[in-house]
């Protein structure tokens, strides 16, 4: 009798956990959609608060469609933006919608220089007290200019008491460290 209320329990939650699987497969293209308006809302934030430097020739935007794949969503395709001046190119690059600690982080580094202590973070989540998701900027602690003079022992403090709200100050801050 103990055996098959054992083999039923399992039965029932096997048919709980594809039903469970079922449902997350219909909120796949929600989540991924809501996270695609994420970083457009983000990319369009930075276009806004650099337009000044575009307008006088000193920076330049482009974007283009780029693969990911995460194991909570499988493959799509999401927005990347790339800032060039001079012949220096920054790259925003989405990393992924499902991050410990955040929901969704996007890399922000000099195009051929993705090293631990020459990159940015934005996060988005709730920590600054609002009640639903918003941009954080991580930018790592650092001594003289970010990535200068740097040993392999020397990596950035990546402390969350790092992270703010991003602001048009600190989104500024962060692009004259990566271009040093």
């Amino acid at each position: 009798m103990a055996l098959k209320d054992t083999l039923e329990d399992k039965l029932q939650n096997l048919k709980q956990d594809a039903e469970r699987d079922k449902q997350s497969e219909l909120d796949r293209p929600k989540l991924i959609a809501e996270w695609q308006q994420a970083v457009n809302w983000l990319f369009a934030r930075v276009r806004e608060w650099l337009t000044a430097y575009e307008q006088n020739g000193l920076l330049s935007f482009s974007e283009q469609e780029i693969p990911i794949t995460e194991e909570a969503t499988g493959p799509y395709r999401i927005r990347m933006m790339e800032l060039h001046a001079g012949k220096a190119t920054i790259v925003l690059r989405p990393v992924g919608r499902f991050i410990i600690g955040a929901t969704g982080r996007v890399d922000m580094h000099v195009l051929g220089r993705m090293i631990e202590t020459e990159r940015v973070m934005f996060l988005r989540t709730t920590r600054f007290g609002a009640t639903e998701e918003e941009w954080g900027i991580l930018i790592p602690e650092r001594a003289g200019s970010l990535g200068r003079g740097r040993r392999v022992g020397n990596l950035p403090n990546w402390s969350r008491r790092n992270l703010q709200r991003l602001t048009q100050e600190n989104l500024k801050e962060a692009v004259e460290r990566l271009l040093g």
